[in-house]
């Protein structure tokens, strides 16, 4: 019980020095390996087997260590130390030949790739430090050989190198905040959106370092938003010529900012409304719209109204909407936008709506099924009475019928940039529904028939949809593949 006390404290020592070590790391850092608490002592063996196999040999050491540390049975304490015996001397060489190679690679700081390998050099020194320690905490008797020679150990000591190679990181990590501040300034300087998200990243980094490193906090949070992409969204307009789902293009886009927003919120991107782009009060509260990444206000139509002075009739029904803007708007709505600061405007159109019906041709068929026609008694040559099964064919004319419909809904959205009028992204979006229905009639004998045949010809045809009714289906498809294509540039531009 003792030694299995003392190996969990040195596994809480090593878990606690790394979780401090990899605290706010700028690059992915391996851990160390650490054992598998709560495992039985042949497990352990095991493992450090396996891992020697694939020159893991610190953790080979780890996992050997733990189950001396544990184990009771002599068979089992013999294959622990051959474990350990192997993987020990194999640990130390790989170890201190690896860090000899760090160490040249790194005794002048570069970049971000010094740090690395100072961080590397520091986890190998700590990972002997650590293994050593837990040996000497083993009793003695563990390392008595039940079959060869005592395992004896030559126990070097790390621990001011390891204080060095801590020194010799810190310092790295400095001039590595010190590099990443400066490159962010010059950065800045270029005043462009995508500098300044690269100025953001580097403070970030900075801070990653040295924590609160000068001001690169409040100089991350400038530079953030410098470089934060702001789109604003319009409702699709309808060029499909079918003036009864005019609405539908605000159905679209409410659909892609929901989406969008629910994904959010991003580091560089914020999505705009109406309430922003008029300097409207905005009825969402301030803890939601930085969760969201969105201030909604106004519709587009109301929009389209302030900036043109036209009126609308809040009570005419939507199937009469017309759409929110036309091309004239388009000069007064990017004026607004820019001197909102906003970069990207995400335009749509539906360019198609269509539904087809059709009443496929019957298709008849004649089922034949061997079936029993009756039971009859008779008696056999020794006269004892017995019963067989008469068997006959019967038949029947079965016929399946069937209608399909379908409605679809074309379209396309551009995001244009604001200052240059370019074209920056485009895709083409299809939004489908489909209708089926099938069902049968027969004539003839009902027992030719299979169970699921005779359920369907008991049903009764089902009426196509209302055409509304599927291109409102296929809306909801539009606005799902309108949505995911559109978060999937969000996620790019504000990652």
């Amino acid at each position: 019980m003792k030694a299995h006390t003392t190996f969990c404290f040195w596994l809480t020592v090593i878990v606690c020095f790394w979780a401090s070590a990899c605290l706010a790391q700028p690059t992915t850092w391996e851990s160390p390996y650490q054992v598998e608490q709560g495992k039985r002592d042949g497990y352990y063996v095991s493992q450090a087997k396996k891992l020697m196999k694939k020159e893991a040999y610190n953790a080979s050491v780890a996992n050997a260590v733990a189950a001396l540390a544990i184990v009771d049975k002599k068979r089992q304490i013999r294959k622990a130390q051959e474990a350990l015996r192997e993987a020990y001397p194999s640990a130390i060489s790989s170890s201190e030949a690896r860090i000899s190679a760090l160490k040249a690679s790194s005794a002048d700081f570069k970049d971000d790739n010094t740090v690395n390998a100072r961080y590397e050099i520091v986890k190998l020194y700590q990972e002997m430090v650590d293994f050593t320690n837990a040996l000497k905490a083993l009793p003695p008797e563990t390392l008595e050989s039940k079959k060869k020679d005592d395992l004896t150990f030559t126990y070097n000591d790390y621990s001011n190198d390891l204080v060095t190679a801590e020194q010799l990181l810190q310092e790295g990590k400095q001039l590595a905040a010190e590099k990443h501040y400066t490159e962010a300034g010059d950065l800045m300087a270029s005043n462009d959106i995508e500098s300044n998200k690269k100025a953001a990243k580097k403070y970030d980094l900075a801070t990653q370092y040295i924590p609160g490193f000068k001001n690169a906090n409040e100089k991350y949070e400038e530079a953030r938003a410098l470089g934060t992409t702001r789109m604003f969204i319009t409702d699709f307009r309808n060029k499909s010529g079918i003036a009864p789902y005019n609405h539908l293009g605000a159905k679209v886009s409410s659909h892609i900012a929901t989406t969008i927003s629910n994904n959010g919120p991003y580091e560089f991107f914020e999505l705009v409304h109406i309430g922003t782009v008029m300097n409207q009060t905005s009825e969402i509260s301030s803890a939601d719209q930085a969760a969201t990444g969105m201030t909604i206000g106004f519709s587009a139509e109301q929009l389209a109204n302030d900036i043109l002075g036209t009126q609308s009739d809040t009570n005419t029904p939507a199937q009469n909407a017309s759409p929110a803007y036309t091309d004239e708007d388009d000069g007064a709505l990017i004026e607004h936008l820019l001197d909102q600061n906003v970069h990207l405007i995400m335009r749509g159109e539906i360019t198609r709506i269509s539904t087809a019906k059709n009443n496929n041709d019957p298709v008849t068929e004649t089922i034949e099924k061997e079936i029993v026609l009756r039971k009859e008694k008779y008696k056999d040559s020794e006269g004892k009475e017995k019963e067989r099964e008469i068997k006959g064919k019967v038949a029947a004319r079965y016929t399946t019928y069937s209608r399909e419909a379908t409605a679809m809904i074309e379209g396309v959205y551009h995001i244009v940039d604001l200052a240059t009028g370019n074209i920056i992204e485009t895709q083409s979006i299809t939004g489908t529904y489909k209708f089926y229905d099938d069902w049968a009639s027969y004539s003839g004998d009902e027992r030719a028939l299979s169970k699921y045949q005779k359920s369907k010809a008991k049903e009764k045809p089902v009426e196509f949809p209302r055409d509304e009714t599927m291109i409102y289906s296929a809306s909801d498809d539009y606005s799902k593949e309108a949505s995911n294509s559109a978060l999937q540039y969000v996620t790019v531009v504000g990652s």
